[in-house]
């Protein structure tokens, strides 16, 4: 996967990083040349402080050398 998710709490500010789930969608349209891709947001927890209301998620692309971003 060339993407991951960049989350950042909002309470604590530590950000963390996970790579994304992708269903593609069964069925087809005729006004569509591929599957639907449907990208799943997972619940988070954040491990420094437990909050699970506040975050931000970022979609980021990766960097290719060393796997860091």
């Amino acid at each position: 996967m060339e993407y991951q998710e960049r989350i950042i709490c909002g309470k604590c500010k530590s950000s963390y990083y996970r790579d994304p789930e992708i269903i593609e969608a069964g069925g087809h349209h005729f006004e569509l040349d591929q599957p639907l891709k449907i990208l799943v947001i997972k619940k988070f927890e954040c491990t420094k402080c437990q909050e699970t209301k506040t975050f931000n998620i970022d979609l980021v692309k990766k960097c290719k050398s060393k796997n860091i971003i």
